[in-house]
């Protein structure tokens, strides 16, 4: 790991390339993930899996695939064309402990920024064929990425520059698209390129777009990802933006006025509140319901 001073400075603001010693473990060798699997299979529930070719502008296929695709994917992927992500890989009976171990050392080395703001968090592992591509994307958590086992080259955007990801991409983001960001390929020589092996990793911060490509053989990687109160309120006022943007109005990004932000986060807690009751009441039968949005 990098001083903890360090990844303190750069923490949710820029990407940060640094080493780690994880991939030493066997347990995170593919024949032993797929044996895994097999033995937990209830590790796929959350699990996403695609064995199409993929290009860096794809969508991001929405729906759980069942254990069956999964396994038979962890099995031919030195041969096929595929990237599957089993989520909450923390909760496996084997390697569990050894993963939310390896979590709280990364808080703590981050320290009260990141431990004061966790909402909730996981631990994903990417498996992914030689040559595959991890479309362009943004996520709403911020993410430690350590490669275990492959080549891949990562590349990372700065995720403030709004002529890069807009306020409309971020609200689509927010009101459900998960590939509302649009890769722009006139944009890629502003990337940070990461040549990422065994041993090496990088702090990828919210909303900072990223893409990748593996090499020549088959990729493990390890994604730490935290999602946080904070983003929580961002994402609140986004989706607010968003349905004032479909009124002709031309909202301000979250962080343009705090007392701006507290009156749309107030707006948005009322709406939950309409909704919550528009709901009850359907299922009680107690009043009369509003319609929903």
């Amino acid at each position: 790991m990098i001083p903890d001073s360090v990844l303190r400075g750069c923490y949710n603001r820029r990407s940060l390339f640094f080493e780690h010693n994880i991939h030493e473990n066997p347990l995170f060798d593919v024949e032993h993930l797929a044996e895994l699997v097999c033995k937990e299979p209830e590790l796929t529930r959350s699990a996403y899996c695609s064995c199409e070719p993929a290009s860096v502008t794809d969508s991001w296929a929405s729906g759980l695939p069942a254990y069956r695709v999964v396994r038979d994917a962890l099995h031919q992927v030195a041969t096929d064309n595929a990237l599957i992500m089993l989520r909450h890989i923390e909760r496996s009976v084997s390697i569990g402990p050894l993963l939310r171990e390896f979590m709280e050392q990364v808080v703590a080395a981050v320290g009260p920024a990141l431990r004061t703001d966790i909402k909730t968090s996981r631990a994903t592992l990417l498996i992914a064929s030689p040559r595959r591509i991890t479309s362009y994307h943004i996520d709403s958590n911020t993410n430690f990425l350590f490669q275990i086992r492959g080549d891949k080259r990562l590349s990372v955007f700065d995720p403030s520059d709004r002529t890069l990801v807009t306020p409309e991409e971020l609200e689509g983001y927010y009101s459900g698209d998960i590939s509302a960001a649009k890769y722009k390929p006139e944009r890629q020589a502003d990337a940070q390129v990461f040549d990422l092996h065994a041993g090496s990793a990088v702090h990828i911060p919210s909303h900072a777009p990223h893409w990748a490509q593996n090499l020549d053989s088959v990729s493990v990687a390890l994604s730490l990802n935290f999602d946080l109160y904070s983003l929580e309120r961002v994402g609140r006022i986004h989706r607010l933006n968003a349905r004032l943007r479909s009124l002709g109005f031309l909202p301000e990004p979250p962080g343009g006025s705090a007392w701006k932000d507290e009156i749309k986060l107030g707006m948005s807690a009322l709406n939950r509140g309409v909704n919550w009751w528009a709901r009850h009441t359907e299922t009680s039968g107690e009043g009369t319901p509003l319609p929903r949005d």
